[in-house]
């Protein structure tokens, strides 16, 4: 699959060649270095491309909720809003994220409380993808790399029950997991398994050609 997305990529078939690397990701038990090695090929490509869906009428509206045992203060929300724009551009455009904190009034008595995180489609907030539990531990950058990992958990759990492969650990930050081990074919998948009625992501990656002789 590398030498077929990099002879695509040749050839100018610069959308070819990104389906190529992102079915790496998320059709093949690849190795931790193959994974690392097809998202960065992936940003590189995604850069020279425009994004897959441009009409926000057919965006998959979900719900980022964070729900905090402590007052939510400037910080959190600058980084969980910079997380759900993060969330729109990797997608391609298939997703539209809207955040939601629900806090405590006052501050936890624990030292470093755990949080509560989970998405749910717009129209259905009862349906909800796995709630993942953490801490956040960092401040600033760090603060946002730890909403990240555990956005990241999150999605890929759902991922792996639809049948995608599972996360590997790998040597990346949060935002790099989100922005390159998540392709658009996860993300719509992904969106449209939280809505009870049919969804149809506007992508359509299978008719890539394997066998082209180069």
């Amino acid at each position: 699959m590398f030498l077929l997305s990099s002879t695509l990529r040749l050839r100018g078939e610069f959308q070819r060649s990104l389906f190529g690397l992102e079915r790496i990701i998320d059709s093949i038990e690849a190795s931790p270095q193959e994974l690392i090695e097809a998202g960065r090929g992936i940003q590189a490509l995604r850069a020279d491309l425009p994004p897959w869906n441009v009409d926000s009428m057919t965006q998959i509206p979900l719900i980022l909720n964070l729900n905090l045992p402590f007052p939510a203060k400037e910080p959190i929300k600058k980084a969980t809003q910079s997380l759900s724009k993060l969330i729109h551009e990797c997608s391609s455009g298939l997703l539209s994220i809207t955040p939601k904190i629900q806090s405590a009034p006052t501050n936890s008595p624990l030292e470093n409380p755990p949080i509560a995180l989970w998405f749910c489609s717009s129209k259905d907030p009862e349906k909800l993808s796995t709630v993942i539990t953490t801490s956040l531990s960092g401040k600033g950058s760090g603060l946002t790399g730890d909403l990240a990992r555990a956005i990241f958990q999150a999605i890929r759990t759902d991922l792996k029950k639809l049948g995608f492969p599972p996360a590997q650990e790998l040597n990346l930050s949060g935002q790099e997991l989100l922005s390159e081990q998540i392709t658009r074919l996860m993300w719509g998948e992904f969106g449209a398994s939280l809505y009870s009625e049919e969804i149809s992501p506007e992508l359509s990656p299978s008719d890539l050609d394997t066998d082209e002789e180069f």
